[in-house]
């Protein structure tokens, strides 16, 4: 019963849609910023950004920089009053200690998530990210509730898997009653692990 109701799942363009509008991650052409775990470079990884200062889009805060065009108003003032105040300037502009403007911006790399940080950065976050299913096994699910439930968990592991996305399941019935099948990938072994869990 499970399979007839994915077919007519899969059939449905709606179930797609929703997979695709849930999740975030880190992405450069992401219009919000949001707090994420702090990424490591891998070639294997999922799609995520890194700060590129070489490549600047918005300004991240101020910092001391020997750069004329991102230094604040208040130095210029320094360099137009004349005197000791032009030689103060001079001085901070040589050792590179002018009062500026931090700008930043962001590159798309592979990378995956540090698995314990101290801090969580702001980064830009677009659609996608990691997918996780809950599935309520509770008694109020029995029958044709928990067949189509069960049917959904599997359309959106497949839908995950075609936008090369992990995917988590987690089975619960009551508080003290919860159940991981872990990364379900869409693979022999994958989706055949993810059938004996459900």
């Amino acid at each position: 019963e499970i399979a007839t109701l994915q077919g007519s799942l899969s059939k449905m363009p709606e179930i797609g849609a929703m997979v695709r509008a849930l999740g975030r991650r880190p992405a450069v052409e992401g219009r919000f910023h949001a707090r994420m775990p702090p990424q490591v470079e891998d070639k294997r990884g999922a799609p995520g950004v890194a700060s590129n200062p070489s490549v600047p889009s918005e300004v991240a805060g101020l910092t001391l920089a020997g750069s004329l065009a991102r230094m604040l108003p208040a130095e210029a003032m320094l360099l137009r009053a004349g005197g000791a105040r032009r030689r103060l300037f001079l001085a901070k502009l040589s050792e590179k200690k002018l009062l500026s403007y931090e700008l930043r911006g962001w590159e798309e790399i592979n990378a995956r998530f540090n698995k314990r940080p101290r801090v969580f950065p702001r980064v830009p976050t677009g659609p996608g990210g990691p997918l996780i299913v809950c599935l309520d096994t509770s008694w109020s699910m029995e029958g044709h509730r928990e067949q189509l439930a069960k049917a959904v968990v599997l359309e959106s592991a497949r839908a995950a898997h075609a936008q090369e996305r992990a995917c988590l399941v987690v089975a619960f019935s009551t508080e003290n009653n919860v159940m991981e099948c872990g990364e379900v990938g869409v693979s022999t072994s994958g989706i055949s692990r993810l059938l004996d869990f459900l």
